[in-house]
């Protein structure tokens, strides 16, 4: 097979892409939202049985609106609290300014930041989403980069595909 040319992508992170690299990174891969709702669960069970117990037992019924009003705001802030956390880290990333760059070859990816250089070899490659809007390269499960050079994503998807297990790739493109 013919060796093909490295492929060179420049990643500029606009304020969109970032945010929307924080929710799928926080709520889809390191499923945070499971805490959230296995409170919110609790809470309304502990509602539930208070809430049963109104005739029998003087305050259960004030003690179940707690319980609930609790179990619901506790958690909407949470989310709350993570998105305007985003948004406002949103805010500050320039959207011109080159990241970092990737030289993606058959043999390995370079990585090139801030004068420093990362070489990953293609077993080094945690796992790779392609989302709709670029690439997530991950090499563990707390660092990630983006790819994002729309010209380049379906040749690099391509490579991906030849050179990453089947296991570690995911596409989650809307078909």
């Amino acid at each position: 097979m013919a060796k093909q040319p490295e492929l060179i992508a420049a990643s500029k992170i606009s304020g969109d892409m970032f945010r929307r690299f924080a929710v799928f990174d926080t709520f889809y891969l390191k499923k945070r939202w499971k805490s959230p709702l296995l409170f919110l669960v609790l809470m309304t069970v502990f509602s539930a049985v208070c809430f049963l117990f109104r005739d029998r037992q003087r305050g259960a019924a004030l003690l179940a609106g707690v319980l609930l009003g609790v179990g619901l705001i506790l958690p909407l802030g949470y989310v709350l609290s993570f998105l305007l956390s985003v948004s406002k880290r949103a805010k500050l990333v320039n959207p011109n300014r080159i990241a970092y760059t990737l030289h993606i070859a058959q043999e390995q990816i370079r990585v090139l930041q801030n004068n420093n250089q990362i070489t990953l070899h293609w077993s080094d490659v945690f796992r790779a989403y392609r989302v709709e809007d670029g690439i997530y390269l991950y090499v563990n499960p707390t660092r990630a980069f983006l790819i994002t050079d729309p010209a380049l994503m379906d040749a690099i998807w391509t490579i991906f595909t030849q050179q990453v297990a089947a296991e570690r790739l995911f596409d989650r493109r809307r078909p």
